[in-house]
């Protein structure tokens, strides 16, 4: 995946996770933006202990998937920029833990079983075509990856506050 790399930005990572870059060496690469979201939809579908996502978006067609799965009992992490503003007509899903940065600059989706991550590409845009793992190794640099966010961020005002503020 040395390409890969070459063409993404990784100076915004913490220069520890810099030097585990190799543990991604597993994953395979998605072949484009849309493949990737299917990608995502079935990691959630197939969720039965946790959903974790740092991203700088939401991915809309992924809400009712999350709302099934925290009724179930599935953990549910969000950690998302400060100014994020939900697409027109969407609602935040309720329950599950939410954190906020001020920027977010990678993405992170994980389940118990496999883990999604896309790094922004030269110019600073996140490039959705992401890097796709099961591999233990993948799998741990992405939750330790998320785990350093998640500390670093700060708690979210709860969906219902947050839908007001955009009203």
């Amino acid at each position: 995946n040395r390409q890969y790399f070459m063409e993404h930005a990784v100076s915004h990572i913490p220069y520890e996770f810099i030097c585990r870059i190799g543990e991604l060496s597993s994953g395979s690469l998605g072949t484009d933006i849309m493949t990737g979201f299917r990608i995502a939809e079935i990691m959630l579908q197939e969720a039965r202990e946790y959903i974790w996502i740092l991203s700088d978006q939401i991915l809309t067609g992924t809400v009712p998937i999350i709302i099934d799965k925290v009724k179930g009992g599935v953990d549910f992490r969000f950690v998302f920029p400060e100014n994020l503003v939900p697409p027109p007509g969407v609602k935040p899903a309720p329950g599950g833990q939410r954190r906020t940065l001020p920027k977010v600059e990678a993405v992170i989706l994980m389940t118990e079983k496999e883990a999604i991550f896309c790094l922004p590409d030269l110019n600073g845009k996140i490039d959705y075509a992401p890097m796709i793992g099961k591999d233990p190794k993948f799998h741990k640099w992405c939750k330790d990856l998320y785990l350093y966010y998640w500390e670093k961020a700060k708690p979210a005002p709860s969906p219902h506050q947050a839908l007001r503020k955009t009203i």
